[in-house]
């Protein structure tokens, strides 16, 4: 049976709801299951949660699908391609030497990273707001019951091309 594009937005939500409610190991969850074979999923879990525990001024704000491929089947595995937009917020604190530091580092990074233009600092509420646009590859297999994600970017171009057939990223990208 194949899998229905609603599924796909129902497990990007709960992913997204997860990463709000900072339940690292829900998060986990929905990550395909080799990405694990690069690191051990407990390795990743104790990262996470250091972050998380360093970073309680970090939020992710309004995620949005922009759109979802067709889903193609091969070999009993069913494939898309996700698109999608979120915003990041940074709240700062007080006004120290170190923090002013972080604050410039924080704005410099997300301006390389996401655009001078996807960025915003309300000075007022010393709020940094940037909009993400990103894309990954929802991948199911009935055997997991639900859609497992895995980020389309260059460092997991390895991982992408072990999990999905180098025609099958073709044809939806």
């Amino acid at each position: 049976m194949t899998p229905k594009k609603e599924s796909i937005e129902q497990t990007f939500n709960q992913y997204f709801q997860a990463i709000a409610l900072n339940n690292n190991a829900l998060v986990l969850e929905y990550i395909h299951p080799k990405v694990f074979d690069l690191v051990p999923k407990h390795a990743m879990l104790a990262t996470m949660n250091q972050f998380s525990e360093d970073n309680q001024s970090i939020s992710i704000k309004k995620h949005k699908i922009k759109d979802i491929s067709k889903i193609i089947e091969n070999d009993g595995f069913s494939f898309a391609f996700v698109k999608y937009q979120y915003k990041i917020q940074v709240q700062f604190k007080a006004e120290s030497a170190d923090e002013i530091e972080a604050k410039e580092f924080t704005i410099a990074m997300l301006k390389a990273q996401y655009g001078k233009s996807n960025v915003e600092l309300d000075k007022n509420l010393n709020l940094l707001t940037a909009k993400v646009k990103k894309s990954m590859f929802a991948v199911y297999n009935e055997s997991w019951f639900s859609w497992k994600l895995i980020e389309n970017k260059p460092s997991m171009k390895d991982i992408l091309n072990e999990i999905i057939p180098k025609k099958i990223i073709k044809k939806l990208c």
